[in-house]
């Protein structure tokens, strides 16, 4: 990986958008019914947290909980 303090912000910022985007899948698949690929999504973005910079992971934490315990009350 990437040592995450160094990094050029444009790679950080890259791959925020990214997350942000797999997010934004994640809720639209839960909306249409698609748990799985929902799931999918979310283990996706958990293998991807540690390569964001604290600041960035904190402004993902809250949309990705909502999504997780949307799924947790699928079940």
């Amino acid at each position: 990986g990437f040592d995450k303090d160094s990094r050029d912000p444009a790679v950080e910022a890259l791959l925020l958008r990214a997350i942000t985007g797999y997010l934004e899948l994640a809720q639209a698949s839960l909306e249409s019914g698609s748990v799985t690929d929902a799931r999918l999504v979310l283990e996706n973005v958990s293998n991807l947290l540690p390569e964001l910079t604290e600041r960035n992971r904190a402004t993902i934490l809250k949309p990705l909980r909502t999504i997780q315990d949307k799924l947790a009350a699928r079940k």
